[in-house]
């Protein structure tokens, strides 16, 4: 197979994929009519649908027909909270916009979908399609995984894109290994840090004890310089400090 020839022989379809989706939008967890919509198409490909109890999102898998490993393909399919003012003819129809390009990676998929059905007897092993909800806001994999995404038969390896803007126009992220963007959310209760004499730490100013602290976390001390109140300290004695995070703003 040449897969090059045979992508750009689904590009018309993936870019009409892709601005159907961009009109309309949906929101994390609410992505109904764009789950109609890819089961579809992924029914009309001749592919069996699996979907989520009480969720959004849906996956498929292709059987090739040779024996081999277990790969997963994943695309988010959730948009944002953003009024589209782009005038493009095919602009969000609603209050929400695919400003981070989950548009683009489930018509791609979709297109991949498309090309891998068409040579299933040509593949080894199996490929399974994941369109995710809820990527834009915590639920959507954890939801997946425990409907059994992964297992039956077990995923070996699971490999995503994500497209990204330059001058030149839209183009995807080729470093992947270890670019994978997620949000997530912790508890910060209390931490107590002690300095010794001959220490920093003895700056009796908090907010170097507050950096200190911060640091435990990836990156946290950027978050309290840009939004100064995120951490309040009390000073027990000389050498040490109480740091409390607000659990409301640390999330």
């Amino acid at each position: 197979m040449n897969f090059r020839e045979l992508a750009e022989k689904t590009e018309s379809y993936i870019i009409e994929q892709r601005r159907f989706f961009h009109a309309c939008p949906e929101l994390s967890m609410q992505e109904k009519e764009t789950t109609k919509a890819i089961i579809a198409q992924l029914e009309a490909m001749g592919l069996e649908v699996k979907t989520f109890d009480g969720y959004y999102g849906c996956m498929a898998d292709i059987v090739g027909g040779q024996p081999g490993k277990m790969v997963a393909l994943r695309a988010d399919i959730d948009a944002l909270p953003i009024k589209e003012e782009t005038g493009v003819e095919y602009a969000s129809t609603n209050e929400n916009m695919h400003a981070c390009g989950h548009d683009a990676h489930a018509a791609m998929l979709l297109g991949v979908a498309k090309v891998l059905k068409d040579h299933e007897d040509q593949l080894n092993g199996y490929v399974k399609l994941f369109f995710q909800p809820g990527e834009e806001g915590p639920g959507g994999a954890p939801v997946m995984i425990a409907e059994g995404c992964m297992e039956n038969p077990h995923v070996d390896a699971i490999y995503a894109i994500h497209v990204t803007e330059t001058e030149e126009g839209i183009i995807l992220e080729t470093k992947c290994v270890g670019k994978v963007y997620a949000p997530d959310e912790f508890d910060i209760n209390e931490w107590t840090v002690v300095g010794e004499p001959d220490t920093t730490i003895t700056v009796k100013r908090p907010a170097t004890v507050e950096l200190t602290c911060a640091s435990v976390v990836n990156r946290l001390p950027d978050l309290i310089n840009a939004e100064p109140g995120f951490i309040t300290t009390e000073k027990m004695d000389e050498l040490k400090y109480r740091v409390k995070p607000l659990n409301e703003y640390v999330k």
